[in-house]
């Protein structure tokens, strides 16, 4: 079995325009465009299978289980901290 590739990156960050600042909020738009095309991919299945298994379910209404409910908190946490990490100076 091979060895996972390291999760940080070694030197400085890619810059393609003058202000670094440019660069960071194009970082930013770019990781909010993936994850939403991932969400957008995963909604339309779950709702494809979700009419052929509950077609009364009332996904309006419907609530998460607390457990399920701060799964969900922190992956918003990770994905906030994910988004933001472009403009982190340490």
């Amino acid at each position: 079995m091979t060895e996972p590739l390291p999760r940080t990156a070694k030197g400085d960050r890619p810059a393609f325009f003058d202000d670094a600042a440019i660069d960071a909020l194009v970082a930013m738009v770019l990781e909010l465009a993936r994850e939403t095309w991932v969400v957008k991919n995963r909604v339309a299945l779950l709702e494809d299978a979700l009419a052929a298994h509950a077609p009364s379910l009332d996904v309006e209404t419907h609530r998460l289980p607390p457990e399920k409910q701060a799964t969900l908190d922190a992956a918003r946490a990770d994905f906030v901290a994910r988004l933001f990490r472009v403009i982190d100076r340490d």
